[in-house]
């Protein structure tokens, strides 16, 4: 008679055992660098957390209106949070 073993998870076992491993220390310069862009099949094996880090540090989303921040036609700054929970027309005008 057999033994019960428990279902495999794929690719879970794999992905916990790359998150666990310790990365060169150079990884982080790398990745801060494109690596994981330009040599993905060695950055994500081998610096998979700094990949992720460098990531995140580049994600340049706006979430929200009120995140941003521009200059006024006088050249004051004007945070656009300062206008939250107010009526805001927001008009766009090129200048060259």
């Amino acid at each position: 008679m057999g033994v019960a073993r428990p279902r495999s998870c794929g690719w879970l076992p794999l992905l916990l055992a790359v998150a666990a491993s310790a990365e060169p220390e150079e990884c982080s310069g790398w990745a801060s660098a494109g690596e994981c862009e330009a040599n993905p099949g060695y950055m994500l094996e081998h610096c998979y957390k700094a990949c992720v880090a460098a990531q995140k540090s580049a994600d340049t989303t706006v979430h929200s209106f009120f995140d941003l921040n521009a200059n006024m036609a006088n050249g004051d700054a004007l945070a656009f949070s300062a206008l939250k929970g107010r009526v805001v027309l927001v008009t766009n005008v090129a200048s060259a």
